[in-house]
């Protein structure tokens, strides 16, 4: 039997509910403590699909390991492997061997947000009866189901005013504990990282870019190939994870093809890459070592341009020749041609995307192909749309202050929802969306 009874308080969120329940005779005071060190095994649910893991955290010595085998959003029979290595104040992430530093985040539990929470209800997780503790953020709820010694069953988040579930994170067999988390692998040392591409040449490449209406920079921006690209949008349309991204440009870069480790790039920064090198890797990572070196003809490119690799001489041939002395490793030769999302709908790109089930997408890439290959519409093409001084937009000449202002593509009252990371782990959606909830609390 569940008793309760609350009164107000004041603080951080103004005014909670204080509550107490009462689960099998015993009585405590809301919200639940849950333990600040432990080990577990954990199982996770999002878009459908399931991830199995382990995740160990010390709260005394602000660090926490989880691991994570998530079949690949594209390609199901492949698996992801990813974990994050989180101390006090920076992280290393490692997806399927590629080790890269985030210096960005300070260690944060993902129940952090749990003192703010209320009670909105009991609720029974494989067979053990829980009381459900929420916090609503704009109209994304995070809750967890709690037991018996505030012992975790599960993490969800919904939507608050649908339900409609958009993630739900199991912990099983989950024992307050100091565990022994381990170290490093060796793919995160400084030469591992370093790597590079043998073999290398210079050559102008096609790569692809979905992007905001107007913002064609490519400073530490990541694009793709035809089928990189075609997998990206075919995601992220599908799941309606990038409402701020229209437009869909093809440019010519110059670029060195002895590849290096491929950057996360979001916000106008990346993590991981080098000021030497175009960083490369199979669509989502989802070979081993990235694929960084490896023939991505049948999964697709991803390329990562960080601004302290661009060529920054005046002149088209001096860049060049500052690629082929290895002083820098790209350069914006031409912007092709832009085209809208909307053309590409008209043209039946969503369904050829469900249709074609993953990659290697031939539908729906030839579909792309075909969109900026015409803009005869009876061929499947699409009209150029790109303003008069869009070419400018791309010029290597920089701002004053070394940047070029992004506009905010997501909106504050909801969480971020897709980065190339967070495709490439869902580790990294669910620590995002526990950073965003005490953003917005």
């Amino acid at each position: 039997m569940l008793l309760m009874a609350g009164r107000p308080i004041g603080g951080l969120l103004g005014v909670l509910s204080l509550v107490f329940v009462c689960v099998h005779g015993a009585c405590a005071a809301a919200p639940p403590t849950i333990p600040e060190s432990y080990e577990c095994d954990c199982k996770m649910t999002q878009y459908g699909i399931v991830s199995t893991g382990h995740m160990q955290q010390d709260g005394d010595a602000m660090q926490y390991h989880w691991t994570l085998k998530t079949p690949s959003i594209i390609s199901p029979s492949r698996i992801t492997l990813s974990s994050v290595f989180q101390f006090a104040d920076y992280q290393i992430i490692v997806v399927n061997g590629v080790c890269r530093n985030n210096t960005a985040p300070s260690f944060s539990s993902i129940f952090n947000w749990v003192p703010y929470s209320h009670f909105v209800g009991n609720d029974t997780v494989n067979g053990v009866a829980c009381a459900e503790w929420a916090i609503i953020v704009g109209t994304v709820s995070t809750s967890v189901c709690v037991t018996d010694g505030d012992i975790p069953l599960r993490l969800r988040v919904a939507d608050e005013k649908t339900g409609e579930v958009t993630l739900d994170w199991f912990f099983i067999d989950f024992v307050p504990t100091t565990p022994d988390i381990p170290a490093l692998p060796k793919t995160c040392s400084q030469e591992a990282q370093d790597y590079i591409c043998p073999g290398g040449s210079i050559k102008d490449l096609e790569m692809i870019r979905f992007h905001s209406a107007g913002d064609y920079t490519l400073k530490n921006k990541n694009v793709a190939d035809m089928l990189g690209d075609t997998a990206f949008i075919c995601m992220t349309t599908d799941l309606d994870m990038r409402p701020g991204s229209s437009w869909i440009s093809k440019f010519i870069i110059t670029t060195n093809t002895s590849w290096g480790q491929y950057g996360f790039c979001n916000n106008d920064a990346c993590m991981g890459g080098n000021a030497w090198s175009v960083g490369r890797e199979a669509t989502t990572g989802l070979l081993a070592y990235g694929g960084q070196c490896q023939d991505l003809t049948n999964v697709g490119a991803w390329y990562s341009l960080r601004e302290d690799a661009e060529c920054n001489d005046t002149s088209a041939e001096a860049r060049r020749r500052s690629i082929e002395e290895g002083t820098c490793a790209w350069q914006t030769k031409q912007l092709v041609k832009t085209i809208d999302l909307s053309c590409l709908a008209n043209h039946s790109f969503i369904e050829h995307c469900l249709n074609d089930k993953g990659l290697p997408f031939p539908t729906a890439t030839q579909t792309l192909e075909n969109a900026f290959a015409t803009e005869d519409p009876a061929q499947g093409g699409c009209p150029d749309i790109q303003p008069m001084d869009a070419q400018l937009r791309t010029s290597p000449v920089r701002h004053s202050n070394g940047r070029r202002p992004i506009a905010r593509q997501l909106s504050d009252q909801a969480p971020p929802l897709a980065t190339e990371l967070s495709m490439a782990s869902p580790l990294i959606a669910m620590q995002a969306h526990v950073n965003w909830l005490l953003e917005h609390m």
